[in-house]
């Protein structure tokens, strides 16, 4: 048993040797087998290094990073202040410059339609008059659109 085992074991590295012989002649010829190369079709060195066996390839596996150590040399993350129910209704002042805190609450605050909101919500508006309101906005959207339209063809028209 135990020879028969040898004897496996003996014709598994000739069969291995042979194929590296072969590889490496294929090799010489800028031939190298698919299954050892990258997409290029050239083994990178550093692999052929560390996969040879060879005495500078347990070097070089020495001298590999752990996670450990790449951890350690990243800088920590800086992370955003925790979330409060305040957070989203505050702005930053800069340098003390209250005046352009107050153009950025203003401007965030007409461009989410929020003062609009608050004063359509004051009071109660019975869904005829909601309708109505709708009806109005809509109209007076797409006649914005169309002015702009018949100005740009008229300029369009004059030059």
């Amino acid at each position: 048993m135990q020879a028969r085992l040898q004897q496996s074991v003996k014709d598994s590295n000739a069969a291995f040797a042979s194929r590296a012989t072969k590889n490496r002649e294929a090799s010489s010829f800028g031939f190298t087998p698919r299954a050892n190369a990258n997409s290029r079709g050239v083994l990178d060195a550093d692999w052929r290094d560390r996969f040879s066996g060879s005495e500078s390839a347990k070097s070089s596996l020495s001298t590999l990073e752990t996670p450990e150590q790449k951890w350690s040399r990243l800088a920590p993350l800086q992370y955003p202040p925790p979330v409060t129910p305040n957070s989203a209704r505050s702005f930053a002042v800069k340098g003390g410059n209250v005046a352009s805190a107050y153009r950025l609450l203003n401007r965030t605050l007409n461009e989410n339609n929020v003062r609009r909101e608050l004063r359509t919500q004051e009071r109660f508006e019975r869904p005829s008059d909601k309708r109505c309101r709708l009806d109005s906005e809509r109209h007076r959207r797409r006649f914005k659109v169309a002015v702009g339209k018949a100005v740009g063809q008229a300029i369009r028209i004059v030059k």
